[in-house]
């Protein structure tokens, strides 16, 4: 808060610093990765007032699920149930608030790696693999699911899956909205649940704080 007087303090920046100093161990080099997620991540976006970043990561949210997940969508829309209901948390502290401790060492290797593109594709994964379990709940139960969602999920077939969205993802055109990148893919949400693990990019959770998901 004293070094960033647009941001101050807001909620959800505990969760950001007690992931990374249960992993990184140095108070200095925790303080210097958050003033980086500012500065080169755009978490300032996130946090300032009016939080246009957060905004914009709805938007992109909302409608992947209408791209990926149509019925999810629909019974979403049916239900009154909004992205902004569930996805602060997730956006805000990186899955901090909610993921195991060994899974959001993974997501924020790959976050730090790749950025918002991988966090947008992470969130629309869980909400695909668990849209078969949402489309039969009533309103009042969705979001208590969605709440647990995070906190014990196949980090394997997740990250599967999120990969290989992302791999479509970059073969689409890219929009802008807010001068943050909107990706949308062009995959189904078939291809993507029953794709192979081979077809996934090589590059996620290689730092040594990872553990290995295999």
């Amino acid at each position: 808060a004293a070094f960033s007087h647009e941001i101050g303090y807001v909620q959800g920046l505990n969760y950001l610093a007690a992931t990374l100093l249960y992993h990184v161990h140095s108070e200095p080099y925790v303080f210097w990765i958050m003033v980086q997620l500012f500065k080169r991540y755009s978490f300032s976006e996130y946090y300032k007032r009016g939080m246009p970043g957060l905004v914009s990561f709805f938007e992109v949210l909302e409608e992947g699920v209408k791209l990926h997940a149509p019925s999810l969508a629909t019974h979403f829309e049916t239900e009154g149930i909004l992205v902004n209901m569930f996805a602060m948390k997730w956006a805000l502290t990186l899955f901090g608030c909610k993921a195991k401790l060994e899974h959001s060492a993974v997501i924020m290797d790959i976050f730090l790696q790749i950025g918002w593109d991988f966090l947008i594709s992470l969130s629309l994964s869980l909400l695909i693999e668990s849209q078969t379990t949402l489309c039969q709940l009533p309103s009042e139960e969705i979001l208590v699911h969605i709440e647990n969602i995070p906190c014990d999920f196949n980090l394997e077939r997740i990250l599967r899956i999120t990969s290989v969205l992302m791999h479509r993802t970059r073969k689409a055109k890219i929009k802008k909205t807010n001068s943050l990148p909107v990706l949308l893919a062009a995959a189904a949400t078939s291809s993507m649940s029953n794709s192979s693990p081979s077809s996934s990019p090589q590059k996620a959770t290689t730092s040594s704080s990872a553990p290995s998901s295999r």
